[in-house]
């Protein structure tokens, strides 16, 4: 038997092993790569599938491999390459350092272990994973706008990640992973792909290598294969600059007698004569080296004119200046500041001070330009941006402005000093998240606000829902001074206090009290074995994440209502809040294109009332019980609550709201926000072709299922 027989022989015995989601997405497509005696080399899609395989099948494929070929066999699983070569080459390398391992005496070795961080700072940040950026890409975010330059920022980082995971240049990475890089959402993620213009301006930094759908014919049913970008690593100049360079280096070249003297003044030459900051005309982006190569190469030798380049590079782009961003911060900290803030705080981070021979700490940055200077930087024109910037809560937390006693002379360009923080997180939110105490709660985070700030966060309460006895629970906010400003806090505060809890839970404290059951909301439910199981799951992640009361501010902050009309409604009855937006999405309010403006109207005529019978009666439900039917009735099962307590509050439903799905859906999320179960009918579609004596025919299918 040939190594394929083999294997397909193995394959059926482990797809009766096997349960059969396991088996189609782990192991179906594998296949065998080499032989060398008894050790046999399996080709896996990715690196995910190889780190899976390798610790759930290894003794049982062995085991098989035994069974069929009468030989005591050893199987090593390892990423498929794409080419015949590079399958030759993958197995050629494999069996090189097996025999070198063999041939090596053991004295000629040392063994290496990796300690871990003392610090549970650390821990939780694990600072050494990091984007280092050169500081030259400042340029590049006047270009592309905080929006984009995160993109590039998770395209380079998870290109780096799964090359250094692999060794290989080329890896497939799922969009959701870009999209957590990127501090966006997915959604948002697929509709920048989708927009020409991203890739317009990210022309040189992030390239699209294929244009429009290709498949694969060679599996048993044709399959659409993945997108194709490539990632430069090595910054190119910006367009503008590209052009000034080049215009440069054209002019002088007489000058300094040829392309060896023009590179060598260039490289002694001040950057604002050779890139100025204000040049306006344009050129494809090119790396200094490509730039070189297409003006001198049939003067010098490549390896001459590269050597050269590399001088000039350095000048542009200094190697010690670079801009470094964790990768803890691109995943936790920058969906909550906000794509502009953070890029702001990155670089008012980077103008700090940190004295080497000391270890003193010097976070105070005068900007000279003021509010001007940095919507500047970011490629804003509008300073006042930046001031509004500052003045919500989270922001607030890292960047705080010291304000002097004097007149405000300039608003946009007078000098600003800033206090910024450093760290991921304060101390205090780490401390709180580890002051867990014996009933499950979180503690008491006690955030105190940077000086100058307008707005007190006051003491966040973060406890555990009653009865979710190993959930994260919804951070509980105290109703007081500036509460209304402060939601945006206790968001972070829970997500900051999650991934502290998961490190403390992996180091086995309190393992009981803090071990997470994690529910995903948003989610397909596929597996039609697991969907009824999942849905009582889901039910209880709805209720459960219900607020003990309904607090007006977090409602409008939640759903993003304009400060002014927060201003105009502040001190009105949530429960009128509630009561109006039940009338606007019953069968009574039908036409109202907007619900939550309709009720915010209605509020500022009369702030404590709400639409009265009925609508009344259920806005005065306990949050719980009314997010309970409103879920019921999205799911279609409102016959479920007709039991024990519920019954009322369900016949009260039916009579005011009727059984409308869509209506409980959106109320959930007028509510919830973020918190909030989206169920929804999702729309999966797919393509396959068929081949026939006629021709090929393209089959499109719609499968239609509730998430």
């Amino acid at each position: 038997m040939n190594i394929t027989q083999i294997w397909q022989s193995v394959l059926a015995k482990l797809q009766t092993e096997m349960g059969k989601a396991s088996f189609e997405t782990w192991v179906k497509d594998t296949r065998p790569i080499a032989q060398k005696g008894t050790l046999l080399i399996v080709g896996v899609r990715n690196q995910y599938a190889q780190e899976w395989l390798s610790e759930r099948l290894t003794a049982q494929v062995e085991r098989l491999l035994a069974e069929i070929t009468h030989t005591e066999m050893s199987v090593q699983f390892a990423v498929d390459a794409e080419t015949e070569d590079d399958v030759q080459e993958t197995a050629s390398a494999i069996f090189a350092a097996d025999d070198a391992l063999k041939a090596r005496k053991p004295e000629d070795e040392v063994e290496v272990s990796l300690a871990d961080y003392d610090s549970l700072y650390e821990r939780v940040v694990r600072p050494n994973r990091a984007v280092y950026l050169p500081g030259y890409f400042r340029r590049w975010l006047r270009r592309l706008g905080p929006s984009l330059a995160w993109l590039y920022v998770a395209f380079r980082q998870t290109a780096y990640m799964a090359g250094s995971r692999t060794g290989r240049a080329t890896n497939r990475i799922p969009g959701d992973k870009i999209a957590a890089l990127a501090g966006c959402s997915e959604r948002t993620y697929w509709r920048r792909v989708e927009n020409p213009g991203t890739w317009q301006k990210l022309k040189g930094l992030v390239e699209v290598s294929d244009h429009g759908a290709q498949w694969d014919n060679t599996a048993s049913s044709p399959r659409r294969l993945p997108r194709r970008y490539t990632v430069a690593m090595t910054l190119p100049l910006t367009p503008a600059d590209t052009c000034s360079l080049t215009r440069w280096l054209s002019s002088h070249i007489d000058k300094f007698g040829g392309p060896e003297g023009v590179l060598r003044a260039a490289a002694e030459t001040p950057l604002d004569e050779l890139i100025p900051l204000d040049a306006a005309d344009e050129s494809d982006p090119l790396t200094v080296t490509q730039l070189v190569r297409q003006l001198f190469g049939r003067d010098e030798p490549d390896i001459h004119l590269d050597a050269l380049a590399s001088a000039l590079q350095n000048h542009i782009m200094a190697p010690g200046n670079t801009i470094k961003i964790t990768e803890y911060f691109l995943r936790t900290i920058l969906p909550h500041l906000g794509e502009g803030p953070a890029w702001a705080l990155t670089l008012l981070r980077d103008m700090c001070y940190v004295n080497p021979e000391s270890g003193e700490v010097r976070n105070r940055v005068v900007v000279r330009g003021g509010y001007a200077e940095i919507a500047g930087w970011l490629g804003f024109s509008r300073p006042k941006t930046i001031w509004e910037w500052l003045k919500e809560p989270v922001v607030s937390i890292y960047i705080s402005e010291i304000t002097k006693d004097e007149p405000q002379l300039d608003f946009a360009g007078q000098p600003r000093t800033f206090k910024v923080l450093l760290e991921e997180f304060p101390r205090e939110m780490l401390e709180a998240a580890v002051a867990s105490g014996a009933n499950d709660s979180i503690g008491v985070a006690q955030m105190s606000v940077m000086s100058g700030a307008n707005d007190s966060i006051g003491v966040a309460q973060v406890s555990v829902m009653s009865g979710a006895n190993d959930s994260i629970g919804v951070a509980q906010m105290s109703v007081m001074s500036g509460a209304n400003d402060s939601i945006g806090v206790a968001r972070m505060t829970e997500s900051v206090g999650a991934s502290v809890r998961v490190l403390i839970n992996s180091l086995t404290l309190k393992t009981n009290s803090l071990t997470l059951k994690t529910t995903t909301v948003n989610t397909d439910l596929s597996l039609s074995a697991e969907k009824t199981k999942n849905d009582e799951t889901v039910k209880t992640a709805a209720v459960g994440a219900s607020p003990s009361a309904w607090v007006l501010d977090r409602i409008l902050i939640q759903n993003r209502v304009h400060p002014k009309t927060q201003k105009d409604v502040r001190g009105a009855s949530s429960t009128a809040l509630v009561s109006w937006l039940l009338y606007a999405l019953s069968p009574q309010g039908q036409g109202i294109e907007k619900p939550l403006s309709y009720a915010l109207a209605r509020l500022k005529d009369d702030p404590q009332s709400g639409a009265g019978d009925e609508y009344d009666k259920l806005a005065g439900l306990t949050p719980a019980s009314l997010l309970e039917i409103a879920y019921r009735v999205s799911k279609g099962q409102l016959h479920e609550a007709y039991s024990g307590e519920l019954d009322d509050a369900a016949g009260l439903w039916v009579q005011a709201m009727g059984t409308d799905k869509q209506a409980a859906r959106k109320l959930m999320r007028f509510l919830l926000g973020d918190q909030a179960p989206e169920i929804r009918e999702h729309v999966t579609k797919s393509e396959k072709i068929e081949f026939f004596d006629g021709g090929v025919e393209i089959i499109s299918e719609e499968r239609v299922e509730e998430i």
